[in-house]
């Protein structure tokens, strides 16, 4: 073997050994804009838990109301029943972090006492939420200043609920 084949060989050598020793390339984080604009839209709750409670009957009812800077749940009859103004902070591995900041919403006449229902008004909390075509799952905290770990709920303050967008917002 001549020198400048052994040259060669040992350039080669330690390019194929930087190469296969590398990290992987970082996965794109994404936009938390564009993930925002992903999320508007209004979704029927599919199922629900708080804590390790599962959801059904009258908790299910009614819909999610996503704008550009609310989070609404609006009870059957259209009527919102609990609203909080979110940002999405970051997107990392396709999962947002959420930041909550409930906000009063007018009660039905019915169930005024004396001015607006103001239940959890000025609550912050924190949540994880991710997208998966028109599925939007939502882990939430509503009064705390930690994300959840997971999309598993470990205690009654987080509620997980798993939303399907409707084809019709109008119905």
């Amino acid at each position: 073997m001549t020198r400048q084949s052994s040259l060669a060989s040992i350039g080669l050598t330690a390019l194929l050994i930087s190469w296969t020793s590398s990290p992987a390339p970082a996965r794109p984080q994404g936009d938390p804009e564009s993930f925002a604009r992903q999320m508007l839209g209004t979704y029927d709750i599919d199922r629900g838990m708080r804590g390790e409670e599962r959801l059904s009957g009258e908790a299910l009812e009614g819909n999610v109301k996503v704008t550009k800077d609310r989070i609404c749940l609006l009870g059957p009859d259209g009527v919102e029943q609990y609203a909080a103004e979110y940002t999405v902070d970051e997107i990392s591995d396709e999962t947002a972090r959420i930041s909550l900041k409930a906000v009063a919403v007018e009660a039905p006449e019915e169930l005024q006492t004396e001015s607006k229902s103001d239940v959890g008004s000025g609550t912050s909390g924190k949540a994880l939420a991710t997208l998966d075509g028109d599925t939007l799952t939502l882990i939430y905290v509503p009064d705390g200043d930690e994300y959840p770990d997971d999309f598993e709920p470990d205690s009654r303050e987080q509620n997980l609920f798993v939303l399907k967008r409707r084809a019709d917002p109008s119905k």
